[in-house]
């Protein structure tokens, strides 16, 4: 590898595995990364940044983090040296279409899309989550293809491992876990639970954000007893061990538009973890995902057909044996940390770094 030394740059620190998995593997394999992290507030932390990275001159290559857009900028501008972005997605498709924080005609909607499509831009390559996502972003924000590189989110490894020895809860239970956004879909979750209020199936479901009032109120106004919510922030070990203690981990349900582009992070947990998982059919799932295989796919926002998978899988205890071994395996085979870092250093090994 030609690179040494990599310049780790963004608003937080490289804690998220969408950086993280990437970067403990090239530790392993021999590169040193230096961190330069903004934790000022509002516009400071890019004033810090750029006075920091004046220290990193010697450094092979700028790594931009996940959630740190405008890093980009400030990178180009104190190094001028080669910049390797890991964008995942566009902060414009997060904040507007994902969360709908604010109108798609708004002010800040303008803002959001120029810092993405100026970071896209002065970015020597741009790693994102999907080929759907890549093509979405070649033409929104007018950038060459050949500036995006896909590269599958990983596991924390760590964390998300099979383990036999943990029990299974009594009940037959399925999990989900994630933040409560629109496009997440929770409110089909709990819409499931009541079509299966009468059924010996017990549903956990993990999370919080944007929309926790109205999927609280919602469990309150079915008054549901086949439903654990969990709120609060859980250790890695008690996660760990809540997951599986369930049959069946559950994915995202909405109709929103992004589910086509994203392939979540929890649907690599649950391979890693070698978990049945059900989640909604999408374009960007079919390119890691097969259904029956190692999945099982419900169409977008129907809480009937999703209680009806889970019936089956409570039935059919080969079928989720199945899928349980066919979503390990694709994960050795595509998705683990040696895999994905293997595809890193080859980008970082050629043009226009090499």
């Amino acid at each position: 590898m030609t690179h040494k030394k990599i310049a780790y740059i963004g608003i937080y620190p490289a804690t998220a595995p969408r950086d993280k998995v990437y970067i403990d593997e090239l530790k392993r394999r021999g590169v040193e990364f230096v961190e330069c992290v903004g934790t000022g507030a509002g516009m400071r932390k890019y004033i810090q940044l750029y006075r920091n990275l004046n220290s990193l001159r010697d450094a092979d290559l700028v790594w931009v983090g996940y959630l740190s857009t405008l890093a980009v900028i400030v990178a180009y501008l104190a190094t001028r040296k080669k910049i390797l972005y890991n964008a995942l997605c566009s902060s414009y498709e997060s904040y507007i279409l994902d969360r709908a924080m604010y109108s798609k005609y708004s002010f800040r909607s303008v803002l959001f899309w120029v810092s993405d499509f100026l970071s896209f831009h002065l970015a020597s390559i741009s790693l994102v989550e999907s080929e759907s996502q890549k093509r979405f972003i070649s033409r929104v924000f007018f950038v060459s293809k050949k500036r995006l590189h896909v590269v599958y989110t990983g596991a924390d490894e760590s964390i998300f491992y099979p383990d036999q020895s943990t029990p299974k809860a009594k009940d037959f239970t399925v999990v989900f876990r994630g933040k409560f956004v629109p496009a997440t879909g929770v409110e089909f979750v709990v819409e499931a639970a009541r079509i299966l209020a009468a059924e010996p199936i017990k549903f956990l479901i993990i999370g919080w954000g944007q929309e926790q009032e109205k999927i609280e109120h919602l469990i309150r106004s079915y008054t549901l007893t086949n439903i654990e919510l969990i709120t609060s922030f859980l250790s890695p070990a008690d996660l760990h061990q809540r997951m599986l203690s369930g049959h069946v981990l559950l994915g995202q349900f909405s109709t929103n538009s992004r589910l086509d582009r994203t392939i979540q992070h929890k649907t690599i947990e649950a391979m890693a973890l070698g978990m049945p998982y059900i989640t909604r059919d999408s374009v960007s799932n079919r390119e890691i995902l097969t259904d029956g295989e190692d999945c099982l796919f419900v169409q977008p926002a129907d809480a009937r057909n999703l209680a009806e998978k889970i019936i089956y899988c409570m039935k059919r205890t080969d079928v989720w044996e199945k899928i349980s071994a066919g979503a390990r395996n694709m994960y050795e085979a595509r998705l683990q940390q040696s895999v994905l870092g293997e595809h890193i250093k080859r980008i970082i090994a050629s043009p226009p770094f090499a």
